[in-house]
């Protein structure tokens, strides 16, 4: 078995430096869900029960809470500021690095849900820029330049 996850995980790592297009991108989606069960270690983990689904839901739920508050501490203490309605939001590598190991820790959830849900996440990354897509067209979505 650890032969297997190696393999897998250096073929995601290997097709996320090399991705090009937009299509190469949702490949390394595709590859990032499957090699998640790798690292799925938690209550009832592969048997698709509602148990797990529980635990998949509150630990999105918790990892999103986690950001959230990451940020509001960096609010908080004035390393991020966004008094002014068109202030670029800045961050020093340190704070960046804080915000995308809780975006990373995000990511992996939402794609174990959407695997024992039996939901492509491929798919899903598809279907939801096709429907902003057709919202933006229909005026629904404006530009905030």
């Amino acid at each position: 078995m650890q032969k297997l996850e190696t393999s897998i995980l250096n073929d995601a790592n290997a097709s996320i430096a090399n991705a090009k297009s937009e299509t190469d991108m949702l490949s390394v989606i595709r590859k990032y869900q499957q090699v998640t069960f790798t690292t799925a270690v938690y209550p009832e983990a592969g048997e698709y029960s509602e148990r797990e689904v529980n635990y998949l839901i509150l630990g999105l739920v918790g990892e999103a809470g986690e950001l959230a508050n990451k940020f509001k501490k960096m609010l908080r203490s004035g390393v991020v500021t966004l008094d002014h309605p068109k202030a670029k939001l800045v961050l020093k590598s340190e704070e960046l690095s804080i915000l995308t190991d809780e975006m990373g820790d995000i990511l992996w959830y939402l794609a174990r849900l959407a695997d024992v849900l039996h939901v492509n996440l491929e798919v899903l990354a598809q279907l939801n820029y096709t429907k902003l897509l057709e919202r933006k067209h229909a005026g629904q979505l404006k530009d905030h330049k």
